[in-house]
């Protein structure tokens, strides 16, 4: 008996081929003769595969013949000749066309069957070739064991992508399996940033293109996939600049606004439009201090300047919306030069689905479909225009010369109620800090916290006017001066910043309550904040060092959670509200994140939780790009941007 192989697994082939007489659809072949050995040719036993069996023409097993040694066993091959193989596992592996482990989207790699003792290496028998993985997508095999991990395709090798939207332009244009994790915890969103980052190596000057697997910078293939670097990933200075070689969203070009010194402001959700309203403060030769109100679709990825300017670099000013002007400066208020908007830093969607807008010296109706503008309040001094009008409450600061000025008010510090009054903080030495209402017409103010007043001292004693009573009990910012900033109104409470401390007015008795948990040292935005109804938390956005907004707070509890990262999970371990797919933690600052990664920062624009899709956020970079991020990967890209 001749031994096919032996104890350390080489594999001789068999001498010789299929015989002449054999059975061919249980029909006897000519000159065939039943019980007699047919010469070369073999067959498995499938009861004994250890051994290759000699087969008559009428396909009897006759006897054991060639022994296989494990872990070969006896296997046939689409003719039905046996041979002693390396044993199938019964799994799927990856090989690619050198037979190396597969890892490149723009080469062929293949899904193979496994055998438990070949070489990685080698030319792939066709037999065992299950498919072939073709540019864009990869043979990958997720066979990660963690608690509670799902793998892809039940751990079995197959072609696979690391993102799932089949319509993207960049579809073919994702990681690899050189990132293990984004293959295993692929992203819904259209393109896939987190393996783009442009510090990781040398090749920075392809913008975007910095990681494995390159952009299509060299890549033209006949299906139409785009070519040149992947702009929705790059930074700030290169997504300004550079070409896009796909437009995302239509409308006007927002980047002109930042042909001067530009800051953008906040985020405000329309659900029922599924429109993102910003503001943008801005500066040319020709306006100071004017600001647009501007907006995307966050499906559509469409923009558009809902009221105010765009100084469109061709087609010159634009004007949008009609109405009311502001005065250029706030020395008059009747008179002088005036422009749309100046110096709006906080905007709020209002219950009666207008927008409102605040500067340190007004707040103004805006319709959000015509853009039209009207005054609702204005604050005034008469120390200043000479002027006080009946039409505006204010609230009064102290004076020994019994002049009628209005508090002074805070920037990025704005609440509407649920009955259309409306909400600001003050910081006024003479009349201590706090927050005022005004009356839905504008027509009153009061005070309904208030603490640190100083009075107003004149030259004789006599006629000086003391500090004004403290309102409210409870809280005190450290230092006493910090602004309050951000606001909020919900469930009978007015929400504040200060300090980076999320507080709590109670409407009804003024009792002022830090919230968050001040254990933590991450601070609350406050030029964005919004209600989270699923996770039942406050998401506060905007300060001058904001990665991607800032942190989520319970008003209950206190927890704290920065949007950014996975601080959620090491700070209330087993019970993190934000809590990625990365068994190690996951972050949207450094690395992995993709967009803000790449510094497209927010700074003072909001983030905003999309009501229809909990994991999906949507931010306003410092260059006025619509980001969105996926939560539970950080994985983000600009959804929309405009070029000319």
């Amino acid at each position: 008996m001749a031994a096919c192989g032996d104890p350390a697994g080489s594999e001789p082939g068999p001498d010789g081929g299929p015989a002449d007489a054999t059975v061919r659809d249980g029909a006897l072949a000519d000159g065939a003769t039943c019980g007699e050995a047919v010469p070369g040719r073999l067959v498995c036993n499938p009861d004994d595969l250890e051994y290759l069996y000699t087969v008559d023409a009428c396909g009897n097993l006759l006897e054991r013949d060639t022994r296989c040694f494990d872990p070969k066993v006896c296997e046939e091959d689409a003719d039905g000749q046996a041979a002693c193989r390396c044993a199938l596992t019964g799994n799927l592996t990856c090989r690619a066309s050198d037979g190396s482990f597969a890892n490149s989207l723009y080469d062929d790699t293949y899904v193979v069957r496994e055998r438990a003792c070949a070489s990685s290496r080698g030319e792939i028998d066709p037999a065992d070739l299950v498919e072939t993985c073709g540019f864009g997508t990869v043979c990958y095999v997720d066979d990660y064991e963690g608690e509670g991990h799902v793998p892809r395709n039940g751990g079995q090798a197959f072609c696979a992508r690391s993102l799932s939207d089949d319509d993207s332009a960049y579809v073919d244009h994702g990681c690899d399996p050189a990132f293990d994790e984004y293959m295993r915890y692929p992203t819904t969103l259209e393109i896939d940033c987190r393996c783009r980052i442009t510090s990781v190596s040398g090749s920075a000057a392809n913008a975007g293109s910095a990681s494995i697997p390159v952009d299509p910078t060299t890549q033209d293939p006949e299906a139409g996939n785009p070519k040149g670097p992947i702009m929705n990933c790059a930074q700030p200075g290169r997504v300004d600049s550079r070409p896009w070689p796909v437009a995302y969203g239509s409308g006007p070009v927002f980047s002109d606004y930042n042909d001067g010194a530009s800051t953008w402001y906040g985020a405000e959700f329309d659900p029922a439009a599924r429109e993102l309203y910003a503001v943008v403060n801005w500066n040319d030769p020709e306006h100071t201090d004017i600001s647009s109100i501007v907006a995307w679709n966050v499906d559509t990825k469409d923009r558009r300047v809902v009221s105010g300017l765009l100084p469109d670099s061709v087609s010159g000013v634009q004007a949008f919306g009609a109405g009311y002007e502001s005065p250029t400066a706030f020395l008059v208020d009747a008179g002088g030069d005036t422009q749309p908007l100046t110096g709006v830093d906080a905007i709020r969607l209002g219950p009666d689905g207008n927008l409102y807008a605040a500067s340190r010296h007004e707040i103004l109706r805006v319709d959000p479909s015509s853009g039209t503008r009207e005054l609702v309040w204005r604050r005034q001094e008469e120390s200043v225009t000479g002027e006080i009008s009946a039409t505006y409450g204010q609230c009064l600061r102290p004076s020994h010369l019994g002049v009628a000025d209005g508090l002074q008010l805070e920037s990025a510090s704005f609440a509407v109620g649920p009955d259309l009054a409306f909400y600001r903080g003050f910081r006024d030495v003479r009349g201590g800090s706090g927050v005022l209402r005004v009356a839905p017409d504008g027509g009153t103010c009061e005070v309904i916290a208030r603490w640190n007043g100083q009075g107003d001292s004149a030259p004789d004693p006599v006629d000086s006017v003391p500090p004004p009573a403290d309102v409210g009990t409870g809280y005190l910012p450290n230092p006493i001066t910090t602004p309050v900033q951000g606001m909020l109104v919900h469930a009978g409470r007015l929400y504040f910043v200060a300090s980076g401390d999320l507080v709590a007015l109670e409407l009804a008795s003024g009792a002022r309550t830090r919230v968050d948990d001040s254990d933590l040292p991450y601070p609350a935005g406050y030029t964005a904040m919004q209600w989270d109804p699923e996770r039942e938390v406050i998401w506060t956005a905007g300060a001058s060092a904001a990665i991607f907004g800032n942190v989520i707070v319970d008003p209950v509890t206190g927890q704290k959670e920065r949007i950014v990262s996975d601080t959620g999970r090491q700070d209330y371990p087993g019970m993190a509200i934000l809590d990625s797919v990365y068994p190690g933690g996951g972050s949207a600052a450094n690395t992995g994140g993709g967009a803000t990664s790449n510094n497209n920062h927010t700074q003072f624009g909001g983030v905003v939780v999309d009501p229809l899709d909990s994991d999906i956020v949507y931010g306003v970079t410092v260059v006025g790009g619509l980001i969105q991020l996926e939560l539970s990967t950080f994985n983000n890209y600009i959804r929309s941007w405009g070029q000319h």
